[in-house]
């Protein structure tokens, strides 16, 4: 049944010949549909990008989102053996392997240079992120898994210029995308109903399915 910000939603399109689409005003044999989207109560790791997530956090401090390393620059304004190792990764042209640069720089980094924050190692265990600290302290565990929230926290607070030496476009692929906030819903079209033999009831596409499971689970 169409329900205003359902998952029928009438602005999504047109799924019954006797009603028009609110979004476009044509009937359901000429609507393609409308995506809607499904603003999540908390962020959620993208199953493919996990990977590319857990290199990222080894390249940042896990308090102020700044790469890792030497202080950029000396006393006498010289740039540190990391910045400049940090620099020529910077010319490299392919974002993985400029990532990867930074990564082997950053990763053996135990403290901060910025805010002298001490550093865990991150490692990928199935689905999940584990972050562990040499000792424990009174802010964190000396091993935790790392919730989606807080790495989205930790990319969102990387700077443009340091996506930029990370291999990532700030505006158009900034890191804290790779964790999921929005998530799209696909018109009816796509998730059609089904009609079931002998029967005048109607059962739902799969697709329809899992996102009412997406939607209780959301509250």
């Amino acid at each position: 049944v169409p329900v205003k910000n359902g998952l029928m939603d009438p602005r999504l399109g047109s799924i019954d010949r006797n009603l028009k689409c609110a979004t476009c005003a044509m009937d359901h044999s000429e609507c393609p549909g409308h995506f809607g989207h499904l603003e999540l109560v908390k962020p959620m790791y993208h199953v493919s990008f996990i990977d590319t997530i857990v290199k990222t956090l080894r390249c940042v401090c896990f308090n102020c989102s700044k790469i890792l390393g030497d202080e950029p620059a000396k006393e006498d304004g010289e740039l540190s053996n990391d910045a400049k190792r940090i620099h020529a990764a910077t010319r490299r042209k392919s974002p993985a392997q400029r990532l990867r640069a930074v990564m082997d720089i950053a990763k053996a980094k135990k403290e901060c240079w910025s805010c002298s924050a001490h550093q865990p190692s991150f490692k990928k265990e199935g689905l999940a992120i584990n972050a562990e600290f040499k000792e424990a302290t009174d802010e964190h565990e000396r091993k935790l898994e790392l919730t989606a929230e807080l790495a989205h926290k930790i990319l969102k607070g990387i700077s443009n210029a340091d996506c930029k030496r990370l291999g990532f476009n700030p505006e158009h692929a900034r890191p804290d995308w790779m964790c999921v906030t929005v998530l799209p819903v696909p018109p009816p079209q796509v998730r059609p109903s089904i009609q079931m033999d002998s029967s005048a009831a109607r059962g739902e596409d799969d697709l329809t399915v899992k996102l009412v499971d997406i939607v209780k689970a959301n509250r």
